[in-house]
Order: C-alpha cells, then structure tokens, then sequence
C-alpha cells in the first residue's frame, strides 16, 4: 500500500464524525506535551495522520469543535493555517486537500511538507520550517519552489515562494498556478524542490526535494461562467469574457478593444450575486493577476445565476508612455513618471541603483501591507536589448539615496521600490513603467455581467 492508499484508507475512516469531542482535544494536548520527548525517539510523524486529517474536516465542519480548539496552542495554529482565505478554506471544506506528512533535514533545518491544497488551477504547499538552533528561529527564509515531473522536466506552472520564520508554524511557503489559455494536466507524481533563500546564506543547503503522489481525482475540475460583455471604463473599452471557477479561485478574464488609447494594467474589483454574497479579489500566492486575467473568491460551490462587478480602482498604461528615459550622468528622469511618483538614481560602481518613491495606497488591512507595482521589471539600453529586472525590494521604512549620495527620507505614508540596473556603459536607459495613470472610483462603479 502506497502513501496514496494510506491517505485515502484513513479518510475513509474518519467519515463519521467522532461522538466526543472532548477526547479528541485531550488527545492534542497529550500529544502536545509529548513533542519534545518525540523529536529524540525520532517518532513517525505519520503515525498522527488520522489526528491531523480528522481535525481538518471537523475544524471546518463543526463550530463546537472549532471553538474547542481555540483553547489549544498547536491545534489553534493549525486551524488558522487551513484558513488562510476564504477559497482555500472552502476547498479544504470539500475535501480538496491531501496530507503530506513528509520531513527532511539539513544543516539544521528541518522542512516538513505538510499539506498541499490543490486542484487544477492552483497548488498550494503548507509547510513547517524548525530550526535545531534557537538564534537561527529569528532567520528569515524565502523558499522559492519548482516543480518536476518524474522524468525532471520542468512542469509548465508558474510558482512564487513566500518568507517566513524557521520556527515550527505551519504557513502557505508556496504554490504554482497554471497560466491562462494552456491546457495542463497534473501528472500523477510530482518532484517539489524548495531552494532557501536565507538572509544569511551561509551554510544553508541548496534545496529540500520532496516526490509527492497526487491525488488526481479532485484535479481536472472547473466550471465556467460565460459572461461576453463589453463595458466602458475610464474612457476605454473592456470585454468581460468569462468567470473560471475553481474550487480554491476564481479567474475574471478581461480582454480590450484594439481602439483603446491605453492598456489596462491593474483592476480592483469584487463581484456580488444574486443573493447579496460578496466575492473579493483572493491574490494566490502573491499573484492576484496575470495578464489582463484577475483572481477572486470562488462561485465553484454556489454557481450564481447573476453577478454584478463592483470596480473601486484602475491604473492604465498609456499608448506611448511605456518607457521612461533615465538620465545616467545627472541622475534625473527625463520623461514624466506617474502621479505622484520620485525617482532617485544613486551610482555604485558600474550599476546605478534605482528608489521609486510613491504614496502608500489605502490599507484594508493594517497588519498586512499591501503595495502597487511601479516599475514593469524591465529597462532597455540604447542598442535595443531588453533587461528584466530579477531582485527588487519594497518598504516602507528608512531613507534612500540621491545621486550625490546624500539620504532623503521618505515622506510620511509613501513607500519605496528599489532595484539595481546595469548600463552596460550607457549614460542613459530607458525604465519600463508598469501603469502611468491610477483612477478612483468611490462609490464603486457597478456594472451587470449576466
């Protein structure tokens, strides 16, 4: 019997909902206490699969047991993990998840694949990250993960990696998302590579690889939302095509007319049904568009007979102001930038590095900063090659740089996004922007799709 068959065969187990509750948590918190003592007899972690899947279903499933569990330390964290956004908590809901369970170590570091929440639009990889020495629990550690199939071909997915702390919390580290318009299937095994990218790099291992058999029956599911409406915004004109509707996401796919005088770069939006249910925009994994195609909470379970789409901000790029020309020798733009926008140019050696400073967009969330895109990711040097721009960083604290090097604080509520550029010997290149107009619409602009 396979890891598959194990998984499926303890599902089965559990279909029926366990009589007393109260046993259940007590069995936590005896397990709990017996952390330490398992990690030196070096206890399977898969003998707490039944616990740990049981948990997931009742979590979601019963408000006695969840209440139950907010009393318990370890079940508390594992309750928030599942929740993460409302897609993926309904997905888990339904049985689109499959437990893992699986531990590697290196260097002293120990990554466990816990959970994967999948289905065919998107994966999602929960995992825990510990650290044997304590000083290492404040590291920050990026995991940038790829996947393989069985012969090592790259599969066709386009995967992003988040940061967290080596100390034991269970957290969404990654996932990968199927670009819109080509047709994927899951294979039946995958190869996960999880590359660390610590702040300090130093005797850190190159990756942690993981083969995982995919439980392919809650895959190849989707339902679609025909929608072909044309509406006019801003002064252009955009085509709501369809909804796509996963159990985990939605995909509102947008295309423009040809007349248009600028391209839409970025929409904020939610959808309302019938009944007055609100779908928000859900960024998976820190995308929440790509292309002119937007992310939201999904109408996979309810299918609503009519939605109507609530727009609260554009940006728009237009014709002819895709590139600003960067002045290397006296470190001034020569173009306009977008509203609102700075631009600081600091040399160092033979690469210029690059503070575009902006007003911090509205926060729904306090604790959760959320930023807008300023620059494409792109500049070009005068003979026409094209650079893509692999590290950059955003922040919100301390000064940056002038080009006589001297610090100029950053203005109160603003932001920065930061990168380096290599001229190649050139005194000018030309930046790409990412939008060169942002617009407000409050009240939101409502418009019926079906």
């Amino acid at each position: 019997m396979d890891r598959m068959q194990e998984y499926e065969a303890l599902l089965h187990e559990l279909e029926p909902t366990p009589a007393r509750l109260e046993y259940t948590v007590q069995r936590a918190k005896a397990r709990r206490r017996r952390r330490t003592l398992r990690r030196v007899l070096g206890i399977p972690a898969a003998g707490f699969v039944g616990l740990f899947a049981a948990f997931v279903v009742l979590v979601n499933c019963s408000m006695s047991f969840a209440s139950a569990c907010s009393t318990v330390p370890a079940l508390r964290e594992l309750m928030r993990a599942v929740a993460l956004s409302e897609g993926l908590k309904e997905a888990v809901e339904h049985d689109y998840f499959q437990y893992i369970g699986e531990s590697q170590t290196q260097s002293g570091i120990t990554i466990t694949l816990e959970y994967l929440v999948l289905d065919q639009g998107q994966l999602h990889f929960l995992v825990r990250m510990e650290a044997e020495e304590e000083d290492l629990e404040d590291e920050l550690i990026h995991l940038h993960p790829s996947l393989l199939d069985e012969s090592g071909e790259k599969l066709p997915l386009v995967t992003t990696g988040h940061a967290a702390n080596p100390d034991g919390s269970l957290v969404d580290l990654g996932s990968a998302v199927t670009p819109d318009g080509t047709p994927f299937t899951y294979p039946e095994r995958i190869t996960l590579e999880l590359e660390p990218m610590p702040e300090n790099p130093v005797d850190f291992p190159d990756s942690f690889v993981f083969s995982i058999p995919l439980n392919t029956a809650v895959l190849n599911q989707r339902r679609v939302l025909e929608l072909d409406r044309w509406v006019e915004v801003d002064g252009q004109s955009l085509h709501f095509v369809r909804l796509e509707c996963y159990p985990s996401h939605a995909r509102l796919v947008v295309e423009e007319s040809g007349d248009n005088t600028a391209s839409l770069s970025d929409l904020k939006f939610w959808l309302e049904d019938q009944d007055g249910r609100r779908y928000d925009q859900a960024p998976s994994g820190g995308l929440s568009a790509l292309g002119t195609t937007y992310w939201c909470e999904t109408p996979f379970y309810q299918m609503p007979e009519h939605l109507t789409l609530h727009i609260t901000q554009t940006q728009w790029l237009d014709h002819g102001s895709a590139w600003v020309t960067l002045d290397l020798t006296s470190g001034e733009a020569l173009d306009p930038l977008p509203e609102g926008v700075t631009c600081y140019l600091f040399p160092t050696r033979d690469l210029v590095e690059v503070s575009l400073v902006a007003p911090l967009p509205e926060q729904e969330e306090p604790n959760h900063k959320v930023y807008a895109q300023i620059s494409s990711m792109q500049y070009r040097t005068p003979d026409g090659q094209e650079h893509t721009i692999n590290r950059h960083g955003v922040h919100t604290a301390g000064p940056v740089r002038d080009w006589s090097g001297n610090w100029v604080d950053l203005p109160e509520d603003s932001y920065v996004e930061t990168f380096t550029l290599d001229p190649a010997g050139w005194d000018t290149v030309e930046l790409g922007l990412h939008h060169s107009r942002t617009f407000d619409h409050d009240p939101a602009l409502a418009l019926s799709l079906n």
